[in-house]
């Protein structure tokens, strides 16, 4: 099964998200632990990185994983 792991920075960004985009971001993560593939979630293996991916939540925002 797939898992995350977060770096320091990540978390505390994450923190200085409002409680809405929190949320957000919480599903998206459930969603991307079921099924990393979903279109929606726009995923993709950052280059230069050994298994880093990226996935993005909203047109603004990119999570790296």
């Amino acid at each position: 099964m797939a898992s995350l792991r977060f770096t320091a920075s990540f978390e505390r960004d994450y923190r200085r998200l409002t409680r809405e985009l929190q949320v957000r971001l919480d599903k998206s993560l459930r969603l991307l632990l079921e099924n990393s593939f979903r279109p929606f979630l726009l995923v993709k293996k950052m280059e230069g990185f050994r298994d880093v991916w990226e996935a993005r939540f909203s047109q603004a925002t990119a999570s790296h994983l």
